[in-house]
């Protein structure tokens, strides 16, 4: 299984080809909580209640989550530092 800084790797390189399963995986190593869903939108928290998001599961003929999504988990991960450790 790939570490949590080589799964966020991945989503930096391709940040169009992450999906949802991945997704949420990545999200809860880093202490995000799903706070509520309903049908295919999932609402996050962060551990410390500051930030928040939602994620559509993807449905239809869509396989991945939505690049702003992911780019939005990226710019959290980088101003909040979550990686260096």
């Amino acid at each position: 299984m790939a570490s949590l800084a080589e799964r966020i790797g991945e989503m930096r390189r391709a940040p169009g080809r992450v999906r949802f399963d991945e997704f949420t995986v990545v999200v809860r190593a880093l202490g995000w909580v799903e706070v509520r869903s309903r049908g295919s939108h999932y609402r996050y928290r962060s551990a410390d209640g500051h930030a928040a998001m939602t994620v559509v599961r993807p449905h239809g003929d869509r396989d991945y989550c939505s690049v702003r999504a992911v780019r939005e988990l990226l710019r959290w991960v980088d101003d909040t530092g979550a990686l260096d450790d």
